[in-house]
């Protein structure tokens, strides 16, 4: 604690040191002193912040059960017992071989009795089977990366994107612990469209943003002093994603005193996605862009317009505002 409140010292008192402070600490200081300098350092803010791949375990899980106020009720799977026949589509959005995949009880009282056998309810989850769970949604494993990322972790969450209360309390879950790192401003990429209510009706995008609206607005989201702006996620590589952006931009744009972006999501090296795809799309709504540099390369990223470092993550600004 002492060299933490030594290199924090040197951070606001002394611009410039005879010594290095910053690579003393990280190369003869311990973990503990690093991970304590970096935790209370002043930040500005996080401009690309994907919500729900930005929300701890165990937050899902307790945010999870608290939405039984409002009628959610929520099924994970626990096992499996070899309810279908072979040839399933595993690489969809509901790959059946996948444990730990959240339903609602609606989708719950769909199934045959030999799925529902394979399905427990969250709060009736034993010790061992809640560790599984929890560690279902985070990389902590040497053989898991980008491929247990792109390919489980939004297909487990599953039934727990859907509900836009309790997106909007992990909105304040991370406002409230960026608050107590230093951070003034944040930007979440959220998703407007396809909610739905406990009973599964669909809840419009309006009404969706209103619930997130209203949510930024109570005390306890105010008292963390964090500004937030939204930006919505559009899944580029979608057969239909350039008519998808001109809805999404709409959306945008008609609620442009929240919302400051269209970020378009997606695994780097499907390159169904690339920036050219959606030149004259871009050139139709009149938007600025801004491009970020990504470690692949896309053979078919190669047009001049989009060309500032790796050009796979491509995202169109509301209202011409260039974000960098």
């Amino acid at each position: 604690m002492k060299n933490t409140i030594i290199a924090i010292a040197l951070i606001v008192l002394a611009p410039v040191t005879a010594a290095d402070w910053f690579d003393d600490i990280r190369d003869d200081g311990s973990k503990e002193d690093l991970y304590r300098v970096l935790y209370y350092m002043p930040k500005g803010g996080d401009l690309h912040d994907h919500l729900s791949g930005a929300v701890f375990p165990e937050w899902w899980y307790e945010l999870a059960l608290a939405e039984k106020a409002r009628g959610y009720d929520y099924y994970t799977k626990v096992r499996i017992n070899n309810c279908r026949d072979y040839g399933e589509n595993e690489f969809g959005g509901a790959p059946y071989y996948l444990m730990f995949r959240n339903i609602t009880a609606r989708e719950f009282g769909q199934l045959d009795d030999c799925e529902k056998a394979e399905y427990k309810r969250l709060e009736d989850l034993d010790e061992r089977e809640k560790a599984a769970w929890l560690d279902s949604i985070r990389l902590d494993k040497a053989f898991e990366g980008r491929d247990e990322f792109f390919q489980t972790h939004w297909q487990r969450l599953n039934a727990l994107l859907f509900n836009p209360w309790l997106q909007a309390e992990t909105m304040v879950r991370n406002m409230q612990a960026f608050a107590e790192e230093g951070l003034s401003y944040v930007e979440f990429q959220v998703a407007v469209r396809g909610s739905r209510r406990a009973d599964g009706t669909l809840i419009p995008a309006a009404e969706t943003i209103d619930i997130m609206r209203q949510r930024l607005t109570q005390k306890d989201a105010l008292d963390t002093g964090v500004t937030v702006r939204l930006q919505i996620a559009l899944l580029r590589f979608l057969p239909d994603a350039e008519q998808q952006l001109r809805q999404i931009y709409q959306i945008v744009y008609e609620n442009r005193d929240l919302f400051v972006a269209v970020n378009m999501v997606g695994r780097e090296d499907n390159d169904k996605g690339y920036p050219a795809r959606f030149l004259s799309t871009l050139r139709e709504l009149g938007t600025a862009i801004a491009v970020s540099s990504c470690p692949y390369t896309p053979a078919k990223s190669t047009s001049r317009t989009f060309t500032s470092g790796t050009p796979c993550c491509l995202v169109p600004i509301a209202s011409a505002t260039a974000l960098t």
